[in-house]
């Protein structure tokens, strides 16, 4: 039987989209096998993706394609509990930290300005541009769907804080890093080394919370290099096409 008479024969497959909810669900409300242990500081990343595989699952509408009606996963109340869940790895210097172990470690106690609720140099260096990302579109995602807006969704967010800590992790050259840390006796630097992720999720975070603000306007914050950015996408282009010149198969 040749390939053509195997396709019209064979059923084609479908998705178990109910035995699908069943997994996500059981992530969403138990503890995550043992296996996900190495993911610790990537805990954003794992409800994002848990949370959105939901919402694909279960379409507002409760019905798409002749699909049957099914009731939401998640309910109101959890929505809220999971809002106030990302909203506690923001950090008091910018940006979203990918899990609660990393927003306050314990050896900087001792040096954490509690009047002011300041963070010491050393200290703020614990968000990276990753797990913002996957906070604020997990915040969407959780908005109450009575409310619209991004005023909505990203509502208790530091939205000045976050900006200015998305600008200080662009690079002269126009790329981005995904943190900021500090040496002791060298002062900051940006880590993260130069992956070209990090300027795609840098344009959508500026997206989310700034929007097309200009100065002068209510909610304008300094930008970003919107030069730089893109000129620095075009040269990697460049070398990309020489790279690929040389190591043609063909």
């Amino acid at each position: 039987m040749n390939l053509a008479a195997m396709a019209s024969t064979t059923p084609e497959p479908t998705l178990d989209i109910n035995q699908h909810l069943k997994y996500w669900k059981r992530c969403l409300r138990s503890p995550l096998p043992h296996v996900y242990l190495s993911n610790e500081g990537n805990r954003l990343a794992l409800a994002y993706f848990i949370v959105n595989a939901i919402a694909i699952l279960t379409p507002d509408n409760g019905t798409q394609g002749g699909s049957q009606a099914r009731e939401p996963l998640i309910s109101p109340q959890e929505r809220k509990g999971l809002r106030q869940w990302v909203l506690s790895h923001q950090h008091a210097a910018g940006g979203f930290c990918g899990s609660s172990t990393l927003v306050f470690p314990l050896q900087h106690q001792q040096d954490w300005d509690f009047d002011t609720n300041t963070p010491t140099p050393e200290h703020a260096g614990l968000a990276n541009i990753a797990a913002t990302v996957f906070a604020l579109q997990l915040l969407a995602l959780l908005a109450d769907d009575g409310e619209q807006g991004a005023e909505a969704a990203f509502r208790g967010v530091d939205r000045v804080a976050t900006l200015r800590w998305l600008r200080s992790l662009q690079r002269d050259d126009g790329s981005f890093g995904e943190v900021r840390r500090y040496l002791p006796g060298q002062g900051w630097f940006i880590g993260g080394g130069y992956d070209m992720r990090y300027c795609y999720i840098a344009t959508a975070i500026r997206w989310m919370l700034r929007g097309d603000v200009h100065e002068g306007e209510p909610g304008w914050v300094e930008d970003i290099d919107t030069d730089g950015l893109p000129r620095y996408i075009l040269n990697s282009q460049v070398c990309g096409v020489h790279d690929q010149a040389r190591h043609t198969l063909f």
